[in-house]
């Protein structure tokens, strides 16, 4: 059985709780508004190397715009919680690998668009924050960015204090590489948000990537042994964007 993970709330940085989409909330009438993007299905199983050219991998499958904004201000940090769904626990201790934060401005890179109708196939990604190995060594010894979050019960995201402020779809994923041995073992689990971005950055996001373009099933740190002695990862995607903090 696959284990899943999702992203059970958030908290910006002046301390306001945003919950993430609970599929159960489907079931609900009416369905509660949160800054999560609505995942079909039961939204939490991984997504593989088979759909990294399908729009599933943007932000998990038949994903749905979400109808509020969570608020960040530039340079501010999120603590995001990660859960599986119906049980106490929190990420699957097995499932090390890294953490990854995209950006997309919604309606062009001055993001002065509506994030709460966009489309997946819209919009650009330019990565702001990343967390791979932390600690080299054997599979015993080795630290990833799923360990520290699973020690700390959240992972932190810093909004980039270079940012312009504006409407963003921020996409953050763990990718698990506990069967990252082979070819499409990779596990994705992209959870995505509306972010309205406040604060005096100047800077666009002008150069990002379409969701189904960040990855292809071959790439070095997705084909990867954790069970070898590991002294460097690469963490997958594009380059992380030259003004993030």
């Amino acid at each position: 059985v696959s284990a899943h993970g999702v992203v059970t709330q958030i908290t910006n940085g002046e301390g306001k709780v945003y919950n993430g989409w609970d599929t159960n909330y489907q079931y609900y009438n009416p369905v509660p508004k949160v800054a999560a993007w609505k995942a079909g299905g039961y939204g939490h199983g991984p997504i593989t190397g088979e759909s990294y050219a399908k729009a599933d991998i943007v932000c998990h499958e038949d994903a749905e715009a979400a109808p509020i904004y969570l608020d960040a201000a530039a340079g501010s940090k999120l603590s995001v919680v990660w859960g599986s769904p119906g049980q106490t626990s929190g990420w699957p201790t097995s499932h090390h690998g890294p953490i990854i934060t995209y950006l997309a401005p919604c309606g062009g890179p001055d993001a002065t668009g509506d994030c709460t109708t966009a489309k997946v196939g819209d919009l650009s990604f330019t990565k702001v924050d990343a967390q791979g190995l932390i600690t080299p060594g054997d599979v015993d010894a080795q630290v990833w960015a799923t360990d520290k979050l699973i020690e700390n019960n959240s992972t932190t995201v810093t909004i980039p204090s270079a940012l312009k402020a504006g409407n963003y779809v921020m996409r953050h994923e763990i990718i698990g590489l506990h069967a990252a041995g082979e070819e499409n073992g990779a596990q994705n689990y992209p959870q995505c948000f509306n972010v309205k971005v406040s604060g005096s950055g100047a800077k666009t996001l002008d150069n990002g990537v379409k969701g189904t373009a960040l990855y292809k099933p071959a790439d070095k740190g997705l084909v990867f042994n954790i069970y070898a002695d590991v002294e460097s990862y690469p963490i997958p995607g594009p380059a992380l964007w030259e003004s993030a903090d």
